[in-house]
């Protein structure tokens, strides 16, 4: 495994990651959770699921795939600014323009591209966990 996740201190927020392809969610879910993070980390398959998991439990970060079925990323995340203004969002896209936009007007958000460079995600979360 990469330098950077060897001698690294886990983080010690509570995760939502949400994304709707099975293998990528359960894969990354696997390995944010035995590499990046102390606490278990929960996954939904799509905004509506991720926001009524929101609404349920207490997280310090969301990462979220914005194309998803029944509620995309950003429409879940404009909710869940209704209830939480300040959580940390991290948008991950196959690059599609039309929701790039959509993102920029969401207080503290950030946008990476798939495929998914591990390093920049580790930078991110660092940064906006003070680490």
């Amino acid at each position: 495994m990469n330098g950077i996740f060897n001698c690294m201190k886990k983080f010690n927020q509570k995760l939502l990651y949400v994304e709707d392809h099975d293998a990528i969610r359960n894969s990354m879910s696997r390995l944010m959770g035995n590499v990046l993070f102390e606490n278990p980390i929960d996954t939904a398959e799509n905004g509506l699921e991720g926001l009524e998991l929101f609404k349920e439990n207490r997280y310090n970060l969301i990462i979220t795939d914005i194309a998803m079925p029944k509620m995309n990323g950003v429409e879940m995340s404009k909710k869940i600014r209704e209830i939480n203004k300040d959580i940390p969002i991290i948008f991950l896209t196959g690059f599609n323009e039309e929701y790039i936009n959509d993102i920029e007007f969401i207080n503290n958000s950030y946008l990476l591209t798939k495929p998914l460079n591990l390093e920049l995600l580790v930078e991110k979360i660092k940064g906006i966990s003070h680490i």
